[in-house]
């Protein structure tokens, strides 16, 4: 939690609050995300015989990677990124992303 607290960029989940219970039972409050996983909207895609365009799958990846290189920046390795860890969302402008999970123990 204090790791990726640390983060501070619109492509990764936020940590809002995090500590300990009765002193002994960890919790971690992070921002409620909306949209669908990355995996969920490739597979809703495909039963729609729907593809991204190169445009649409060029922005997503940029996204992926900037988010990645903030968090590489401050030293933090996604141990665990893969499309089920990544929420996707829709908008006039494009798609926004969020990465969450960084697969931390």
């Amino acid at each position: 939690a204090r790791i990726l607290s640390r983060l501070s960029n619109p492509g990764i989940v936020k940590v809002l609050k995090y500590g300990l219970i009765e002193n002994s039972i960890p919790y971690l409050a992070l921002e409620l995300v909306s949209g669908l996983s990355l995996r969920d909207l490739l597979l809703r895609n495909l039963s729609e015989q729907k593809v991204f365009n190169c445009t649409e799958a060029l922005s997503v990846g940029r996204k992926i990677a900037e988010a990645m290189e903030a968090s590489h920046a401050q030293d933090i390795i996604h141990r665990d990124l893969k499309p089920e860890n990544i929420m996707v969302q829709e908008t006039a402008e494009g798609w926004n992303l969020k990465l969450l999970d960084f697969g931390f123990s």
